[in-house]
């Protein structure tokens, strides 16, 4: 993790205000239960410079958007 937050603040001079989770930082952060990028997992928390939102579920035109979405990468992916 912290080569992917910290090390890489470290080296463009700016950890003082970014790479890790500290008071007087700049932060945000998203917490699931689980993998971000798979279909079933659920966002739980989003915090954004230190506030937190609102996490809604997706309405059913999403899911529809999803499907549709899902169908056209299967057309291309044929091709």
């Amino acid at each position: 993790m912290r080569s992917l937050t910290l090390s890489p603040a470290e080296i463009f001079g700016v950890s003082d205000r970014l790479g890790s989770i500290e008071k007087g930082k700049i932060a945000n952060l998203v917490v699931a239960d689980g993998d971000l990028f798979n279909e079933k997992t659920k966002i739980k928390y989003v915090f954004v410079d230190g506030r937190r939102f609102q996490v809604r579920e997706p309405t059913a035109h999403g899911s529809a958007q999803r499907r549709h979405h899902r169908k056209m990468e299967a057309l291309l992916h044929q091709s």
